[in-house]
C-alpha cells in the first residue's frame, strides 16, 4: 500500500522547503515504486506564490489519512491567516501511529 506524503505550503513558502523533501521521496520512488504518493496541498489550494516569485500548484487542505506531513516554512508574517488555516487542519487531523 502506498503511503500518502502530504506537502503543504503557503503563501511566501521558501521553495527549497517544499522541493527538497518532495525530491526525496521521488527518488525513493525510483528504487521503490508504489511506495509514496506525494500531495501537494494548500488552505484554498490553487497557484501558491514562493518567496522568491515562482508558484506551485496545490489541492486544497484536505482530511488525510496521511502518514506524513511536511509544512513548509517561510515568512509566516505573509500568510498569517493561512497558518492559522494550516494549524487548525493539523488539529482536526486523527493521530496515527505506525
Amino acid at each position: 500500500m502506498r503511503q500518502q506524503v502530504a506537502v503543504v505550503v503557503h503563501p511566501g513558502f521558501q521553495l527549497l522547503d517544499a522541493a527538497g523533501p518532495t525530491t526525496v521521496f521521488e527518488i525513493a520512488e525510483r528504487y521503490r515504486p508504489n511506495t509514496y504518493e506525494l500531495i501537494l496541498l494548500a488552505p484554498g489550494g490553487g497557484d501558491v506564490e514562493s518567496s522568491s516569485g515562482l508558484k506551485l500548484l496545490t489541492r486544497p487542505l484536505r482530511d488525510g489519512p496521511f502518514d506524513t506531513v511536511i509544512i513548509s516554512g517561510g515568512e509566516i508574517i505573509r500568510s498569517v491567516e493561512a497558518m492559522d488555516e494550516i494549524v487548525a487542519w493539523l488539529r482536526r487531523a486523527p493521530a496515527r501511529r505506525t
